[in-house]
């Protein structure tokens, strides 16, 4: 399954990983010092041998860091699949904290949402239908090919355990990196973007969606602030990470069909306009049946 969705007018981005971590391995063979010669004539002391070379040191690579504890909420809230293991850290920014927000969303962020819709949907519900899309522009912002290569294995990760938590019920998934064009988005204008992630499928009674939300994200000492959900109906929240000297916001939003999470790249904005941008995100990419 391809881990993005192709826009109408065009092709999506390629497939891709994170760059390659940066580092080489220092040479840990040095060269040996020569033992001092001795004079013609006499025997000189015999030389010991060379010590042995000292083994290679480690690669230093990019260590496994534990990441934050979601922990199983109350009531049977699914965890992730074993075998679907803590990510590695941020590749190095590029001049943007793009790099960081996909280690911070691998982390916690869109797992969280994962592992609260595979609890809801498996309950059923009923309601209003909705599909999912991801147009080359929403809410003034236009897809970006590049972010989406480097986020397409992680997104594909999620939703294969989307998928194998739900039992298939929710199936249709969609993933997109979108860039601000500096034309809309209030405050959040000049952010280098949103990461958007949704899918429909019988998610089941928004109001425990957003029970189970808060749910998990306490176990991380995060609240969940309830907010406006737009013209659409349902419930949604948003939420506040804080870390490695940084503020990230996300805010999702669940029918008894549809639900979609949205992260800008930016990070200290509010949960304010961060919910503002989720409305607007959420009239480009829903569609009612």
């Amino acid at each position: 399954m391809s881990g993005w969705n192709p826009p109408p007018q065009s092709p999506g981005g390629n497939p891709g990983g994170f760059p390659s971590p940066p580092g080489g391995s220092p040479d840990p063979y040095g060269q040996p010092g020569y033992g001092q010669q001795p004079g013609y004539g006499q025997p000189g002391p015999a030389v010991p041998p060379a010590p042995p070379a000292a083994p290679p040191a480690a690669q230093p690579g990019w260590a496994q860091q534990d990441q934050p504890g979601w922990g199983q909420p109350p009531g049977g809230f699914a965890q992730p699949q074993p075998g679907f293991g803590p990510p590695p850290g941020p590749p190095p920014p590029r001049g943007s904290n793009a790099g960081l927000i996909i280690g911070l969303v691998g982390g916690g962020l869109v797992l969280v949402v994962i592992a609260v819709v595979a609890f809801v949907v498996l309950r059923g519900g009923g309601g209003d239908k909705y599909a999912i899309s991801t147009p080359q522009t929403v809410a003034g912002r236009d897809r970006d090919a590049s972010m989406e290569s480097q986020l397409a294995t992680k997104m594909d990760s999620f939703k294969t355990q989307m998928q194998t938590m739900t039992h298939g019920k929710v199936s249709d998934l969609s993933s997109a990196f979108y860039k601000d064009s500096g034309g809309s988005g209030g405050a959040l204008t000049g952010s280098t973007g949103v990461i958007f992630f949704g899918g429909t499928g019988s998610i089941g009674d928004p109001a425990t969606f957003m029970t189970g939300l808060r749910t998990s994200a306490s176990r991380n000492n995060t609240i969940v602030e309830d907010v406006d959900a737009g013209s659409h109906g349902g419930k949604a929240g948003c939420f506040q990470l804080h870390s490695v000297g940084v503020t990230i916001t996300e805010c999702a939003w669940a029918t008894s069909s549809s639900f979609g999470a949205i992260v800008p790249t930016k990070t200290g904005t509010t949960i304010d306009d961060t919910a503002d941008l989720m409305r607007q995100f959420r009239d480009g990419v829903e569609q009612k049946k």
